[in-house]
């Protein structure tokens, strides 16, 4: 009768395991593709990849825009680890679209190991002036359907780039807190029914894919950030009293697209600052300190003129 095999307990100790962060957190050597990898959040992932030595091509419509960002890229971080950013001008909206993207980075590689949706777009007005073609129709384009045809044409080349379980293929899609906490009106009074709706759809086209590509070791998972600008409104909005940092938006895609994440599947992953997770009393902040301070001197200044 066969020796039974034990179940390890998490107290041994193996040779082989490789808990150093340099080792899951490796993407020297591998290539990615980042669509609007030109502008915003994009451009960080981009900017954390390259620096971590990954060859990445990032997508834009504007070719004098991505000429630039391809030259600063490099400048500042393609000598750093050996990465190098890789610019390509197309248009995403149309199946031919992705399908001719995906043709010519067939073209220029055998396998690719990383796909980033970031590319999208948002229109916000008032809720009576909502423009078909604008607040939906091109939105939903380029949000919903590119990241479905996208994923589909790069199949081949992802699949070729997985190592396997431990290390499968990465399809990042990039969602929105706005696409699970509602938020209705603005302070302005705009709002966004076509950003909202195709980033709830991005979510479910998210798991959706996990599951259709999971046994040809692809894993897909989704990154939700929420507000990335500082303003005073939005910082006012944020429990820890700020909005997400360059460092938080590339720490977190790259735990995304490497080692540490494979076992990740369906998965969203907010980069919010639980601003997601309804209102709740605020953390202080700089601008709540500055608020009150600006309070109290004016209170001083009231009760001084009684005098």
């Amino acid at each position: 009768m066969p020796a039974e095999k034990s179940v390890p307990t998490g107290t041994e100790s193996y040779a082989d395991e490789k808990f150093l962060s340099a080792d899951l957190f490796d993407i020297s050597g591998k290539v990615a593709l980042i669509t609007g990898g030109a502008t915003g959040i994009g451009k960080i992932f981009a900017q954390a990849l390259v620096c971590n030595g990954a060859r990445v091509y990032i997508t834009s419509r504007n070719k004098a825009r991505i000429d630039d960002v391809v030259e600063e890229v490099n400048r500042v971080y393609g000598g750093v680890n050996g990465g190098q950013c890789i610019g390509l001008a197309q248009r995403l909206g149309t199946k031919a679209q992705c399908d001719a993207l995906a043709r010519e980075l067939r073209r220029r590689e055998k396998e690719v190991h990383i796909l980033i949706h970031a590319a999208a777009q948002r229109w916000s007005g008032h809720m009576h002036t909502a423009p078909e073609l604008e607040s939906f129709d091109g939105i939903f384009s380029l949000n919903v359907k590119s990241v479905y045809y996208l994923t589909v044409a790069m199949e081949s080349l992802l699949e070729r780039g997985s190592r396997g379980v431990d290390d499968p293929a990465r399809v990042i899609t990039i969602g929105s807190v706005e696409g699970v906490a509602g938020r209705g009106q603005d302070a302005k009074g705009n709002v966004a029914p076509g950003f909202w709706a195709s980033q709830a759809a991005v979510l479910q086209m998210t798991r959706n894919l996990a599951l259709m590509l999971a046994k040809r070791f692809i894993t897909v998972n989704c990154m939700a950030p929420g507000a990335i600008t500082a303003t005073e409104s939005t910082i006012a909005k944020q429990p820890t009293g700020k909005v997400a940092s360059p460092e938080d938006i590339a720490g977190t895609i790259l735990f995304m697209v490497s080692r540490a994440s494979a076992h990740f599947l369906g998965t969203v992953i907010p980069v919010d600052g639980g601003s997601g997770l309804g209102k709740v009393d605020l953390l202080p902040s700089d601008v709540a300190i500055k608020r009150l301070d600006e309070e109290e001197a004016a209170e001083r200044a009231r009760a001084a003129a009684k005098l």
